[in-house]
């Protein structure tokens, strides 16, 4: 059985406006795919153009998006199709482009921090090495315990707030307000 589309007012056609598209039955044929696709190709150029120089292949991702919205939109939802589709493929880069620039983000100060250690060589690097380790030391000492035990917790054993709170016996908003004044007391004593 194959997906069947009417558009109001167009029955050979789509459009993006609200309530535009009816879907009467569930299951999609490649026909049916190929002629959404078809309809949609405008909006996944649209979004794909946004994040062009963020994303490398952000039209491919798109494409991706609006294919598996299409495999997982439920009719049953009230949700009309156009919006739903426009949703995910809209989503779909948001979410890619928040990975990137976090990757990108990490990468970058992995980069800084790795040119101090990566100079067996240099005196100088090896001494400022030296004192930021033997600072964050002291700063780390200097700490209220949960706060150091929550620091562990999270960045040695890369444990969830969820699990934190669970083991404290604290909400997870009480383990984050803690990470948070542990970081900013370790800032503000480091710079």
């Amino acid at each position: 059985m194959s997906i069947l589309l009417a558009a109001r007012g167009n029955p050979g056609g789509f459009s993006f406006g609200k309530g535009a598209m009816t879907i009467y039955s569930k299951p999609v044929q490649i026909e049916d795919m190929r002629e959404i696709c078809e309809q949609f190709k405008p909006l996944v150029k649209k979004y794909a153009w946004k994040y062009l120089n963020t994303i490398q292949d952000s039209e491919a991702e798109a494409w991706l998006a609006l294919v598996h919205a299409i495999r997982t939109y439920d009719p049953e939802t009230g949700v009309p199709l156009a919006g739903y589709l426009e949703s995910q493929v809209k989503f779909g880069l948001l979410n890619l482009w928040r990975k990137e620039m976090k990757r990108r983000q990490m990468e970058y100060h992995g980069d800084k921090a790795l040119e101090y250690v990566a100079a067996p060589n240099n005196p100088q690097a090896e001494l400022i090495y030296k004192e930021t380790i033997d600072r964050m030391l002291a700063a780390l000492q200097e700490l209220p315990q949960r706060q150091l035990l929550v620091l562990i917790h999270i960045f040695i054993y890369g444990r969830k707030l969820a699990y934190i709170a669970q083991v404290l016996g604290i909400t997870a908003q009480a383990v984050y307000q803690l990470k948070k004044r542990a970081l900013s007391r370790l800032k503000s004593r480091l710079i």
